[in-house]
Formats: structure tokens, C-alpha cells, sequence
């Protein structure tokens, strides 16, 4: 069963929320922080804490982007662990079954290749790290 939310019920224990990030940003010695929260495909909560550039004295805004590396990783699996739960992913059919524009030059690997494979860089795809810059 889905569970649905009051978003004003939601909104509303968010109260305190700024204080507490404020202090546990300067009790951890955190530089910066963006954070969203997001219910019923709503943004019901989005601000920056903190500073993006130190020496700059330039501050966090709800819209700066952060490098945040390899996290992106539990993020993306634990998406398509959950779209599998939902039964509309199977771990170990070829990724050209849901996304037909994803393709590789060398065909075996475009005809075979699984989301398995893919998150457990099995492709021989070179790593893209900077890309975001």
C-alpha cells in the first residue's frame, strides 16, 4: 500500500530545520550545504547552508552544485533497485530493452549488455569523472 503524505503536515515539522542545519554545519565543519526535500514530486523545502567558497566568502545557495563523487552511485542503484521491487526493471535483461537510444559500437555488447553490468562496470566504458565540469 502507498503511503501518501499531507504536505502541510510535511511543511510544518520542518519547522526548527533551518537552526539545527545552521549549527550542525558549524559543530561538524561542514563548508557548505545544499539540501532539498521533496514530497508528492513537490519541493517543499530547498536552501544552501554554509559557504562554497571559503575564501571567496561566496555562499551556498539551494542551487550550487556540489562534487559529490561516488555517492551518486547508492543514489543511481538504489533508484533502479527500487524500480526492480516495482517489477518495471529486471536486474539482468540487456539495457536496450528499456533505453533503445543507449548504444555501444560493438554490437555483442549493444545486444547484451545488462543494468547489471552496467552498475558493476562490466562495459570496458572509460570512467567519465569530469564530466560534470
Amino acid at each position: 500500500m502507498m503511503k501518501t503524505f499531507n504536505l502541510q503536515i510535511a511543511k510544518e515539522r520542518l519547522d526548527g530545520l533551518d537552526t539545527y542545519l545552521e549549527e550542525a554545519i558549524v559543530k561538524r565543519k561542514v563548508l557548505g550545504l545544499g539540501i532539498s526535500i521533496v514530497v508528492d514530486n513537490e519541493i517543499i523545502y530547498s536552501k544552501g547552508f554554509g559557504f562554497r567558497d571559503l575564501k571567496k566568502q561566496e555562499k551556498t545557495i539551494k542551487d550550487t552544485v556540489f562534487p559529490i563523487g561516488s555517492s551518486t552511485k547508492s543514489f543511481t542503484s538504489t533508484a533502479i533497485a527500487m524500480l526492480v521491487e516495482d517489477g518495471l526493471l529486471e536486474w539482468d535483461k540487456p539495457v536496450k530493452n528499456y533505453c533503445s537510444e543507449f548504444k555501444f559500437k560493438d554490437s555483442y555488447i549493444n545486444e547484451n549488455v545488462t543494468i547489471q553490468d552496467i552498475l558493476g562496470h562490466r562495459t570496458a566504458l572509460p570512467g567519465h569523472d569530469f564530466v560534470w565540469f
